[in-house]
């Protein structure tokens, strides 16, 4: 009866620990910026140490949301903040430089630069 005790009460303990506490994990390189909610393609980029923070940490340490974990569906940003000039008709080009980043040019209708077209 001890044994399954002991059971329940650690069980709980581990599920407390990854809901309620609201932890994310951080690489801490210093080209690091992104938090992260669980071991995404991004986090696995990580050569140095990987730590469990707060999300109050994280932002203090200025890192933003993980595009792979939380994708465009980031508390408080809306589809104003995609476009500081004001112009729907340019957006960043969909595609995916040798170095693996997205391109940084404007885009045509069909989403892509003249480059990538």
């Amino acid at each position: 009866m001890k044994l399954l005790l002991l059971l329940v009460f650690t069980l709980v303990g581990y599920l407390s620990d990854n809901t309620v506490d609201n932890k994310v994990l951080i690489c801490k390189s210093t080209g690091a910026y992104a938090y992260h909610s669980h071991n995404c393609q991004g986090l696995r980029q990580c050569r140095a140490t990987i730590e469990k923070v707060t999300i109050e940490e994280a932002k203090r340490l200025r890192r933003k949301a993980c595009g792979y974990c939380y994708g465009n569906n980031i508390a408080g940003k809306n589809s104003s903040d995609d476009n500081d000039s004001g112009n729907s008709s340019l957006s960043q080009c969909r595609a995916t430089t040798k170095k693996g980043t997205r391109c940084s040019r404007n885009a045509k209708s069909s989403g892509y630069c003249w480059q990538h077209e």
